[in-house]
C-alpha cells in the first residue's frame, strides 16, 4: 500500500501545508516532511489515526485510496470526503445476510455515519480494540495460536500477548499485513472491526 502516496493527495486536496498539518497533530515539521517524500513509509496505526483526524478525514478512505495509489487512481472529492452513507454504509446497502454481522459490527453501522461521529471514533479507539478484532478474526478462522504462529511470523508469547487486554501499543501496518494475510482479509476490513469494538 502507498501511504505516503496517500497522504500527500489528501493534503493537496484539502490544501493542508506541512505546516498546518504539524500544528495540527503537534508534530515536527521535519519528521512531516520526511515521510511525505518516504515512497517506502510504513506507518504505525496509531499514526494512520492521527494523521487522519488532523486532516478530518476517514479512516477507511484513507486505507482505500493507500491501497489503489499504486495504479494511478485520481480520487474524485466524493472519494476524498465521503457522504454518511459512503463513510458508514447502513445494512441496506451492503445487503448482509443477518448471520454474517457480529453485534458489534451491526451496531456501528447503524450509526448515523456522521464524519464528525467518525473523528470522535477515531479518538476512542484504543489498543484493546486491535486486541479485540486480532482474537475475533483468529476465532472465526478456526486458528489456535499454534497454527497462528505457522501463517505469520510470530511466536506464540507475540500473539498471545497481542491479544490481551492489556496490550498497549498500536501495531505497525507490516504488523498487521500479517495477520491480513493469515486470515485473508484486507487491511480495511481489520480496521472496521478494530472501530466495531468501541464502547466495548
Amino acid at each position: 500500500m502507498h501511504f505516503q502516496q496517500a497522504l500527500v493527495t489528501i493534503m493537496e486536496t484539502r490544501n493542508v501545508s506541512l505546516e498546518e498539518l504539524a500544528a495540527r497533530t503537534n508534530a515536527n515539521p521535519r519528521w512531516l516532511l520526511a515521510i511525505t517524500t518516504n515512497s517506502d513509509w510504513t506507518p504505525k496505526l496509531d499514526t494512520i489515526l492521527r494523521l487522519c483526524h488532523a486532516l478530518r478525514f476517514n479512516v477507511f478512505s484513507y486505507l482505500a485510496l493507500a491501497e489503489v495509489g499504486s495504479r494511478g487512481y485520481n480520487p474524485q472529492p466524493s472519494t476524498l470526503n465521503p457522504q454518511p452513507s459512503t463513510l458508514n454504509p447502513q445494512p441496506s446497502t451492503l445487503n448482509p445476510q443477518p448471520s454474517t454481522l457480529n453485534p458489534q459490527e451491526s451496531r456501528i453501522r447503524n450509526q448515523d455515519g456522521s464524519l464528525a461521529e467518525h473523528l470522535n471514533q477515531i479518538i476512542d479507539l484504543q489498543p484493546r480494540h486491535i486486541s479485540m478484532a486480532l482474537r475475533s478474526y483468529r476465532i472465526e478462522c478456526g486458528f489456535s495460536l499454534r497454527t497462528l504462529e505457522k501463517l505469520t511470523p510470530f511466536n506464540v508469547h507475540t500473539l498471545c500477548m497481542r491479544e490481551g487486554v492489556r496490550y498497549e501499543n498500536y501495531p505497525t501496518v507490516t504488523t498487521l499485513y500479517s495477520y491480513c494475510d493469515a486470515y485473508e482479509i484486507s487491511l480495511t476490513e481489520f480496521v472496521k472491526r478494530a472501530f466495531s469494538y468501541i464502547g466495548c
